[in-house]
């Protein structure tokens, strides 16, 4: 397996850093039915964060299996796993823990399964809000 960050951060979304290291984690590791280790071998995973539009992303490639058309938005539902066969590889729960966590961060999270097999995530973070008005010493 292979784990390639192309480009460094641009942009830092401040989160809580347990939340934010739990969505990092469970939207990139090797043990669902959907990453490379469980299901391809020589596999991939690309990780890529920066700013576009004013707002922080973090979009996770990997290879694996193909995807059927719709059903890509089915995996971030709790226990949900694409080989649903009993004793296979995962819970269902690390995409559910991505979708989770960025709704907490006023986010959104989406997929799209790869045409010749794996998944593209990508979450979207809101940059930081106004600063807080600065008020003269009393």
């Amino acid at each position: 397996m292979t784990l390639a960050m192309p480009t460094p951060p641009t942009r830092t979304a401040t989160a809580h850093e347990r939340r934010g290291t739990r969505c990092c984690s469970s939207g990139s590791r090797p043990t669902s039915s959907t990453t490379p280790c469980a299901t391809t071998s020589p596999g991939w995973i690309r990780v890529t964060t920066g700013e576009r539009d004013g707002v922080a992303f973090l979009d996770v490639s990997s290879t694996g299996p193909v995807i059927p058309a719709g059903v890509a938005d089915t995996l971030f539902e709790p226990f949900r796993r694409l080989d649903p066969t009993p004793g296979g590889p995962g819970l269902g729960l690390g995409l559910a823990i991505v979708r989770s966590v960025a709704t907490a961060h006023d986010g959104t999270v989406s997929a799209q399964g790869r045409p010749n097999g794996g998944l593209d995530v990508s979450v979207v973070l809101p940059g930081p809000g106004p600063s807080p008005p600065s008020y003269p010493a009393p």
